[in-house]
């Protein structure tokens, strides 16, 4: 390996661990490492070392929350910004992104649907794909799987599976592919679907391995494509059959429990579905916000019975949990006004949990004004 590649490896140390990382020798193709990162600060720990003086950073993402971590680097940074879009970002466009940016720009400009602008010590410039230039030779790619979620809307069939390979297609066919990969944990975002959340192991294999992409999908991922396209088309069943055929190809993945999940709620089997969170949630502890997002799902059905039994089987995960004590005193406490005038025995037990749950104390005052609308307890 020659000494280029060397000093890169010791750099990266231990965190991106891919045993080849630059072009072999012999022009053979290269392998680039893909990590991935929880948050914004583990992402600049193992993204500046990749960096120096006026090197470029390709950003794939929807939001702009990335620009103050590059406008504070040691360095003068070039970021280039892929937003969701198919087509070229128009002037009104422009004008939100001023509006949203976190930090006045010190100057920016607009022309041929790119923007441009300085921000701090960042030349960013701001573009949807189709004007993304070619080989512009970043020193890292990042990518926030939020990318794919405005683009779905249309491509219920090839699901999010389809479009992470035409936009590894777009990117390898215009030179950029050609760096290390850091992919934000989808995990770590606590609005990205959970279902999802293979993305990110999705990419790394993709990044990683793409002679094993070139002629069609692996196997394991093929399999996962074919599952989500039966289920939304509602056939439960074989889509429920293929995640099981998938589990051995995905250990350690509690997205696979998520889906067998949404699949058993949606086909009305209720503690199946409970039982298949319980063991996303075992796989990895994040899963904890199903028991939430199912619960809100079937309060908008008016099932408000089926939302009690996931709080609680939430809460026998994590007994602290915030959002769950909140929705389950939430439930409770809506129970309770409704059934004071004609069960008050029923509304007073009731009441009682939500007054050992451990929510807000604003909240908690609300349960106390309403005990004082009891009749009086009968004497004995």
């Amino acid at each position: 390996m020659n000494q280029v590649c060397s000093l890169f490896l010791a750099i990266m140390g231990v965190a991106l661990s891919i045993p080849t990382l630059c072009k072999a020798e012999g022009g053979a193709a290269a392998v680039f490492p893909a990590d991935d990162a929880a948050g914004l600060r583990e992402l600049a720990g193992k993204a500046v070392p990749l960096l120096d003086e006026g090197r470029k950073v390709l950003l794939i993402a929807p939001g702009l929350d990335y620009y103050p971590m590059f406008a504070k680097a040691p360095f003068s940074v070039r970021l280039i910004h892929l937003t969701p879009g198919q087509d070229p970002l128009v002037e009104t466009q422009w004008d939100g992104w001023k509006k949203a940016l976190p930090s006045p720009a010190d100057s920016s400009s607009f022309r041929d649907g790119v923007i441009t602008a300085r921000i701090g010590r960042a030349d960013i410039s701001v573009s949807t794909l189709p004007q993304l230039t070619s080989a512009i030779d970043p020193a890292v790619v990042i990518l926030d799987t939020g990318f794919f979620l405005p683009l779905y809307e249309n491509e219920v069939r090839g699901g999010v599976i389809e479009l992470s390979m035409k936009l590894y297609r777009t990117l390898s066919a215009k030179k950029n592919a050609g760096a290390p990969l850091l992919v934000m944990q989808p995990l770590a975002d606590p609005s990205f679907p959970l279902q999802w959340t293979y993305l990110g192991e999705l990419w790394k294999d993709l990044w990683q391995h793409p002679e094993m992409f070139r002629e069609e999908l692996p196997l394991r991922w093929k399999v996962r494509k074919q599952a989500e396209f039966l289920a939304e088309f509602g056939q439960f069943e074989e889509a429920a059959a293929l995640l099981e055929e998938s589990r051995p190809h995905f250990p350690k993945d509690g997205s696979i429990e998520f889906q067998l999940a949404r699949l058993a709620f949606w086909d009305r089997d209720i503690p199946i579905g409970i039982r298949y969170l319980n063991r996303a949630v075992k796989t990895d502890r994040r899963f904890i916000r199903g028991y939430s997002e199912f619960g809100e799902y079937f309060l908008s059905k008016e099932r408000p019975d089926v939302t009690e039994m996931l709080l609680r089987a939430g809460l026998l995960q994590e007994k602290a949990n915030r959002l769950l004590n909140i929705q389950l005193f939430k439930l409770l406490i809506e129970r309770v006004e409704e059934r004071v005038g004609r069960d008050p025995e029923g509304a007073r037990k009731d009441l009682a949990e939500a007054l050992g749950l451990s929510v807000p104390s604003d909240m908690r005052e609300r349960a106390r004004i309403l005990e004082k609308k009891f009749p009086p307890v009968p004497a004995n």
